[in-house]
């Protein structure tokens, strides 16, 4: 394996003839084949080293810190806020049944989507009594979020709210149910937000309703238009 090194030191050649020179020459062959092996290990061990704290620099310069999302006990809380509805609470139950067997976060932003998927269902007619059941539970959930959860699905929220309006427009129960969760909604939101487009017909809407022939109905539209001008003052 050391032939290279004839090449490299071609004067070692002319000694060869000699025993003891060729003695010499092996001991000196021998040392710089121990230095060529001590440098190539030095080499490899100093790779080693810069290969694994190589993983360890990147995940303190890169890794993200992950908030730790306390669990709520969302349905210990329902049962004290609808004791006397078993209805709401079938739905509930059935949230929580999901949440768990898919393994999410038992957090108010889990029950949050599920009950806009809910309301969004198309393949299952849904009576007046369910979908004031359903907005009943999603005003109590949304009472549980944070201001940015609001703000971030604003635009999401705002569309599912409308299209019920739509479907469930003859139905004082729906509508004045709707018009809660609406004003929950409002209030979470920046004057920004409020000036977009989709959020201009919204509240095109609720003036609307201000004028309804339905006195519960005009009484809680006017409750939302009140407090979205009030909270723009203060």
């Amino acid at each position: 394996p050391h032939f290279p090194l004839l090449f490299v030191y071609p004067p070692l050649f002319a000694h060869l003839s000699s025993s003891t020179n060729y003695y010499y020459y092996l001991l000196i062959i021998s040392k710089m084949a121990s230095i060529e092996k001590n440098l190539s290990k030095m080499k490899i061990d100093k790779k080693k080293k810069q290969i694994s704290n190589l993983p360890l620099k990147r995940a303190k310069q890169t890794a993200p810190i992950v908030p730790i999302i306390p669990e709520i006990d969302v349905v210990g809380l329902a049962q004290k806020k609808f004791s006397n509805n078993t209805e709401i609470m079938i739905f509930v139950h059935a949230f929580a049944d999901v949440i768990k067997s898919s393994k999410a976060p038992r957090i108010p932003v889990s029950y949050f989507g599920l009950i806009l998927t809910a309301l969004t269902d198309d393949g299952k007619v849904k009576t007046e009594q369910e979908i004031n059941h359903l907005l009943s539970f999603l005003l109590f959930i949304i009472k549980l979020l944070s201001p940015a959860v609001l703000k971030a699905k604003f635009s999401y929220v705002n569309t599912i709210l409308l299209k019920t309006f739509e479907t469930y427009s003859s139905s004082v129960l729906v509508t004045i149910q709707l018009l809660k969760v609406t004003k929950r909604v409002m209030l979470a939101q920046e004057l920004t937000a409020l000036q977009q487009t989709d959020s201009l017909h919204f509240l095109q809407l609720i003036l609307t309703l201000c004028l309804d022939e339905r006195a519960q109905v005009a009484e809680q539209a006017r409750v939302v238009v009140t407090s979205i001008l009030k909270q723009e003052e203060d």
